[in-house]
């Protein structure tokens, strides 16, 4: 399976490429990007932080980062009882998947910025449909009201 998924990274089909290719020589990229990309996640991540204030618990300090839209929003928890990976070990018990922040910080993750913040921000994903959006953001409320609950946190 690796040498598979290498091999056909080195060879993609030429019609690709080729596409490729086309729409970055004629700026029919950044056109594609500009009007429909970039809008669609400005929107999915709107509706993510609606969402995420409407379902998150009371008394939670929380913000997203800033972001001029994307496939994923990041998610930052300012309280001493979170921590990243054991979110991510609640929410893979209820079928929902985060990314735990401290995985894109690099190492040493002592330093006094590095150990809370790489520990204390998520990374959601906004690219499947909304009603999974929604779904995953109830599921995220859930958990993180069990982990304060369970970490003695207010």
């Amino acid at each position: 399976m690796v040498s598979f998924i290498a091999n056909s990274s080195l060879h993609g089909p030429q019609l690709l490429q080729a596409t490729a290719e086309r729409a970055l020589t004629t700026r029919q990229m950044d056109v594609l990007t500009t009007r429909h990309i970039k809008p669609y996640y400005k929107a999915k991540r709107a509706m993510a932080e609606a969402l995420l204030t409407e379902a998150l618990p009371e008394r939670l300090d929380w913000r997203l980062h800033s972001s001029d839209g994307g496939m994923f929003c990041w998610l930052n928890i300012d309280h001493e009882w979170f921590d990243d990976l054991e979110l991510y070990e609640l929410l893979k018990r209820k079928k929902m998947f985060v990314v735990p922040g401290r995985h894109f910080f690099v190492a040493p993750l002592d330093t006094p910025f590095l150990r809370t913040h790489g520990r204390r921000c998520v990374r959601l994903s906004l690219s499947p449909n909304e009603w999974a959006v929604a779904e995953g953001i109830d599921r995220l409320a859930e958990a993180l009201t069990e982990m304060r609950a369970e970490r003695g946190g207010a």
